[in-house]
């Protein structure tokens, strides 16, 4: 019980520690490899695993992950060509970490949620091409603090919001 929790908020440390320190478009391939490697951990330790199949061609399955005594349920969405395109890991029918991907297989956007499921904490966006768009800190869903946005190029521009999330500069 105790371990897929522990495994869990470990893995989503060092991905933020080693996320931080690195804007390398190649990343975001690393970070897929990863989410790969959390849904197979996740899946040794399931109590019940299930695919469900969609029409649709940005999700066309669905697999399910449950771990009964630790309250997670893992959603992870494939496209057709069986690339991540969604994961999202509740504990107790709440968000902890969301992670969604381009169709081209690079990372868009990996954020952890608070105990009411909003965005908290940092969170880095990015470009199709893998570049960073935006990295910086949310409180309770709200941006917040010193945020650090790129133009598609890689040029830095600096925004700064307050408590509230007001664009201050």
């Amino acid at each position: 019980m105790k371990f897929s929790v522990y495994f869990l908020v470990v893995f989503i440390s060092v991905f933020f520690i080693v996320a931080c320190n690195n804007t390398n478009s190649n990343l975001s391939l690393l970070q897929n490899q990863q989410d790969e490697q959390l849904i197979d951990s996740l899946k040794k330790v399931s109590d019940t695993f299930y695919v469900k199949r969609y029409g649709r061609t940005d999700f066309v399955t669905a697999e399910y992950i449950i771990v009964k005594k630790d309250s997670i349920h893992v959603q992870v969405m494939r496209d057709s060509a069986n690339k991540l395109r969604q994961l999202v890991v509740t504990k107790k029918n709440i968000n902890v970490y969301v992670a969604r991907f381009f169709k081209n297989g690079q990372l868009m956007a990996k954020t952890t949620c608070n105990v009411k499921g909003n965005i908290d904490g940092i969170a880095t966006n990015y470009y199709d091409n893998g570049s960073v768009k935006e990295h910086g800190n949310y409180t309770n869903g709200i941006k917040t603090g010193k945020w650090k946005e790129y133009s598609v190029e890689n040029k830095l521009t600096e925004t700064v919001f307050d408590t509230n999330g007001i664009k201050i500069r």
